[in-house]
């Protein structure tokens, strides 16, 4: 798909493993800096429930300031449970631009947000899916106790479907609404 919002819409593989990736306008979204852009990217090996050894556990800058590393190299070093993170911030961030599109306003409250999309693009089980995504996300955040390497993987197994399913519908909904012209950006960013 060629549009400059969702082109980052991409599945591809690297070294035998699944990879998701979404890329979004970042943090500056609001104020519409088209300059920020930012890759989220998750492996997946089915095979292995132990895979999540392989990770190595990266503390620096990156991770502190909530960003994301254009490099695949640097990004691979992210701790698993951030990277899980970021993917579930991305699909938020999207659903509130989508929102925005569609009911002309920001919203208070990310339920809002997913209500209304349900009503206009979105699948009412998908809407449900996210909001248990949310959930996850709040979890690996804060880092409550029930947070473990179990919790994590099948919420990495079973979710990334819930994950292609956003993906899909999203850009059903943009062909729908035929959102590939400048003209949706420009109303994302209208203040």
């Amino acid at each position: 798909m060629n549009h400059p919002l969702f082109s980052g819409f991409i599945r591809e593989v690297i070294e035998d493993n699944e990879i998701l990736a979404v890329y979004h306008y970042g943090s500056s979204v609001a104020r519409g800096d088209f300059r920020d852009i930012d890759l989220c990217i998750i492996s997946y090996n089915d095979e292995q429930s132990a895979f999540f050894d392989r990770f190595l556990h990266y503390s620096g800058s990156y991770a502190a300031m909530g960003q994301i590393p254009l490099d695949i190299t640097l990004f691979s070093l992210l701790p698993l449970y951030i990277k899980i993170q970021l993917i579930i911030e991305q699909v938020n961030d999207i659903s509130a631009m989508l929102y925005r599109y569609f009911c002309s306003g920001l919203a208070g409250d990310e339920l809002i947000i997913l209500e209304k999309l349900s009503e206009h693009c979105l699948s009412p089980e998908l809407c449900e899916k996210i909001r248990h995504m949310k959930g996850f996300r709040n979890i690996l955040v804060h880092g409550y106790e029930s947070l473990n390497d179990t919790l994590v993987y099948n919420n990495i197994f079973y979710g990334r479907a819930d994950i292609y399913q956003f993906m899909e519908e999203v850009e059903d909904c943009i062909k729908k609404f035929k959102l590939t012209d400048t003209g949706f950006l420009v109303s994302l960013f209208q203040t």
